[in-house]
């Protein structure tokens, strides 16, 4: 039995066998697709163990217990720090606006009157007016720069509903590792 050479040149087969119009226009599809993408994969970030015990709260209400409208005196303020400060709190579903984003580029972003300092900073970057985002950090109080409003430390920024935070009792085990 005799065995030709068959050597087929694979690209050059698939080339005759696609018109070249539609190579070049899959291949541009590949090429320029995801730049035409208004959606930007972001990878989960990281996120420290303590933040899966937060507390859900809507940032205007957190506001309320500090700024409320009564005369607030110093044992009433020093009850509410006392019940809230040091604690990690999440804000849920926030849509991003251009007061949002005003100090992104000092690594901050504000949520009402909430300036929260944010550790994965490179997010800011991908997010835009009108975008979901949740924020989670720790809230360290009133402010003492002079600014009114109360400050966040170490808060991470993702797009909305990536982590389901707080975890919920029965939420399974976490592990971490690669």
């Amino acid at each position: 039995m005799m065995i030709r050479n068959t050597n087929i040149k694979i690209g050059h087969s698939l080339f005759k066998l696609l018109p070249p119009k539609i190579l070049v226009v899959s291949l541009a599809g590949l090429l320029f697709g995801n730049i035409a993408c208004s959606n930007v994969f972001l990878p989960t970030p990281y996120i420290p163990m303590g933040y899966y015990d937060c507390i859900e709260v809507n940032p205007g209400q957190l506001v309320d217990l500090y700024f409320n409208t009564q005369e607030t005196t110093p044992w009433e303020k020093s009850l509410v720090e006392g019940a809230y400060n040091s604690k990690v709190f999440i804000f849920k579903d926030t849509i991003v606006d251009s007061q949002t984003l005003r100090d992104s580029d000092k690594g901050w972003i504000w949520v009402d009157i909430v300036r929260c300092k944010v550790i994965n900073q490179h997010y800011l970057n991908y997010f835009k007016a009108g975008d979901h985002i949740d924020i989670v950090g720790i809230n360290k109080g009133y402010s003492e720069d002079g600014e009114p409003g109360l400050i966040f430390q170490d808060c991470v920024v993702m797009e909305a509903g990536t982590i389901k935070l707080p975890l919920e009792a029965d939420g399974g085990l976490i592990f971490y590792g690669y």
